[in-house]
């Protein structure tokens, strides 16, 4: 008998960590780009928000910033999460992936990316991407013509993510012939902050319904 994909209900009960990149040090933002708000909410926050009634546990990298997003959970203002810190965040995204799943391994058997700045994600977004996860293949999504991340990948990509180490993340992974790979059409994933200006048009446009429930 085929094995039927896990729904999102079931894999609450399983482990799984959503792990929310936010190490970089945002040089085209020119300032704190995690902590930087829409709506009076920060974009680390609202992105924990979509996803931590989805997983085990959610957890944010951090880097250039760790000293600012420190404070803020200390002040309140970045809640059910917890911080890993990675010291050597300038050698780019995929060491920071690294870092990340290396706390993260030996507790989890499917770890969930996700970006910061990906500011038009929804929880809904994130439950249809669960629904793609069989627990042996990588789950993410489609937009631009291209996969990435939102990702979810299961424990016999682990080492593969903690052998990353340059600036183009798990992108590598998700066009490898070595894990199956199941593709959500996810346009909203296509929509990220680089630049000040970006995160100005961002908050002319953003829906309201997308910050009510932060």
């Amino acid at each position: 008998m085929m094995d039927m994909p896990m729904t999102s209900e079931a894999i609450k009960s399983r482990s799984i960590a959503a792990m929310i990149m936010a190490a970089g040090e945002g040089r085209r933002f020119g300032g704190c780009k995690p902590l930087a708000t829409v709506h009076g909410t920060s974009l680390v926050q609202r992105m924990v928000k979509q996803v931590r009634h989805l997983v085990s546990h959610t957890c944010v990298v951090t880097g250039a910033w760790h000293t600012s997003i420190v404070q803020a959970q200390r002040d309140g203002d970045l809640t059910d999460v917890t911080l890993i810190y990675n010291p050597a965040w300038k050698n780019g995204l995929g060491h920071s992936i690294a870092a990340g799943v290396s706390q993260l391994e030996r507790d989890f058997d499917g770890i969930l990316i996700l970006l910061a700045d990906q500011v038009a994600i929804t929880a809904n977004d994130i439950e249809a991407l669960i629904d793609q996860f069989e627990w042996n293949n990588i789950a993410c999504g489609y937009y631009a013509g291209r996969r990435g991340v939102p990702a979810i990948f299961a424990k016999n990509s682990f080492q593969q993510l903690k052998s990353l180490t340059n600036d183009r993340g798990a992108k590598r992974l998700l066009y490898s012939s070595d894990v199956p790979v199941s593709e959500y059409n996810m346009p909203e994933a296509s929509v990220d902050i680089d630049t000040q200006k970006d995160l100005e048009d961002w908050v002319r446009i953003a829906p309201a319904a997308l910050y009510k429930s932060v």
